[in-house]
């Protein structure tokens, strides 16, 4: 198991702390995504039961009952459809949930009371910042990595699935909002200008599909032994392969915050959409747990 830590990380884009705190010396909320400018910047928070729902919630038989699965590419269909929805305050644009993801939106299940968190989590990770997806009761998900931007208006090939499965495990943690990069070979530069350049993991797989379905996190060169990064949730075995950095299960292009992966080996296959995690400080001397204990907080980077 990967426990987290009860820490918080800041990326050291937002490099002046000073401007993130209003007069009462308390920091601003909201301010925090105004300093990820970079594409694929973004925070965490997926909580684990949420994510561990994702295998049966989101998978083909789940989303097919809804009519929210596309047997023509094997994978969910868009999360949008072409009808006009007001653009909620805070959203540069924004699109209208499709009617078979509302369903299952608001379908009585187990698990169901989940399913606004998975959603939210997965328009977070495929949508660019500034974007929105609207449901049906005018509530309004916004979106932050845009990983995989495709899925909005089309449905999800195999790449998109992989990556956003890849984002889903990226974003896992009891530590909610915790800057981070995700980087994938789609858009090698989504780092670029985040001064992230500590690689602390690479994560590829595909939950939504595939028997059995394979996901996994492998160490890097910064967080060498994913078991003890402490900003992880708990990772159950049946969630998700863990890798070592000495295992070499991926092979890389680029360096620092143009770091990508262009395949990993793991399952019996080869992934050809990994995601990358890169951080703007050394987990080193944060949460990645070199001894018995965590190390405390730095005051800065």
């Amino acid at each position: 198991m990967i426990r987290s830590g009860l820490v918080v990380f800041v990326v050291t884009v937002t490099a002046c702390l000073a401007a993130c705190l209003v007069p009462g010396g308390e920091p601003a909320l909201g301010s925090v995504e105004q300093h990820l400018g970079c594409v694929g910047c973004g925070l965490n928070g997926l909580r684990q039961a949420a994510y561990d729902n994702v295998f049966a919630q989101m998978d083909g038989n789940a989303l097919g009952q809804v009519g929210a699965w596309d047997d023509s590419v094997d994978g969910p269909v868009s999360l949008c459809d072409g009808s006009s929805v007001a653009v909620p305050a805070g959203c540069t644009t924004a699109c209208s949930l499709r009617p078979a993801w509302n369903t299952w939106l608001y379908m009585p299940h187990d698990g169901a009371w989940l399913h606004d968190e998975m959603l939210r989590s997965v328009v977070e990770l495929i949508a660019p910042k500034d974007a929105c997806v609207v449901d049906a009761h005018g509530r309004a998900y916004e979106g932050m990595f845009a990983l995989s931007p495709a899925p909005r208006f089309h449905s999800w090939t195999p790449a998109d699935q992989e990556r956003v499965s890849a984002g889903l495990l990226g974003i896992l943690d009891k530590v909610k909002d915790v800057p981070i990069c995700l980087q994938s070979e789609l858009s090698i530069d989504a780092c670029a200008g985040s001064g992230a350049r500590f690689h602390e993991s690479t994560l590829f797989g595909n939950v939504f599909r595939g028997h059995p379905r394979f996901i996994a996190i492998a160490g890097g060169d910064a967080a060498r032994n994913p078991y003890l990064n402490l900003r992880y949730g708990t990772v159950l075995p049946s969630s998700a392969t863990v890798y070592q950095y000495s295992e070499h299960p991926c092979a890389y292009d680029g360096a620092n915050e143009g770091l990508y992966a262009r395949y990993c080996d793991g399952g019996g296959g080869r992934w050809q959409h990994p995601v990358v995690v890169l951080t703007g400080g050394d987990p080193d001397t944060w949460y990645y747990d070199v001894g018995a204990q965590p190390k405390p907080r730095p005051t800065s980077f």
